[in-house]
């Protein structure tokens, strides 16, 4: 019986410093999310996988690419949201998104509540915090 005990204690006394590894990962990285733009940058890139590939910050100077593979209207409103309130000189907006996600049905993918339940850990650092 103590054997078991102290094996259970220390399966326990793992999995929670794991856990609080984890939760303190996410927390830092959630404090280490960053929309300061430079100056001389006054074109963003919004979208899917499409404008991720399509425009590149090396070969147009003066954009901003914050597209992600597969992101949907929710995180890229999110971070259109996040830019705005932060000071920047951002004059041109560009949406890119595959003919899938403007199809009458992606709404449905993009907004249902699994989704918005699956994508609210990756995406809690874009969310204004109220004061």
């Amino acid at each position: 019986m103590k054997k078991f005990l102290i094996r259970t204690s220390l399966f326990l006394g793992s999995f929670i410093g794991i856990y609080f590894i984890f939760i303190a990962r996410f927390i830092y990285l959630s404090n280490k999310v960053s929309f300061e733009i430079e100056p001389d940058k006054n074109i963003l890139v919004l979208g899917d996988s499409q404008g991720q590939f399509c425009i590149s910050d090396t070969i147009v100077d003066n954009a901003y690419n914050l597209c992600r593979f597969g992101e949907g209207y929710l995180p890229n409103y999110l971070k259109l949201k996040r830019v705005l309130e932060s000071p920047n000189h951002i004059d041109t907006l560009l949406l890119i998104f595959t003919p899938l996600k403007t199809d009458k049905n992606a709404d449905k993918c993009d907004f249902s509540q699994e989704t918005v339940k699956h994508m609210l850990g990756k995406y809690y650092p874009f969310f204004p915090k109220k004061k």
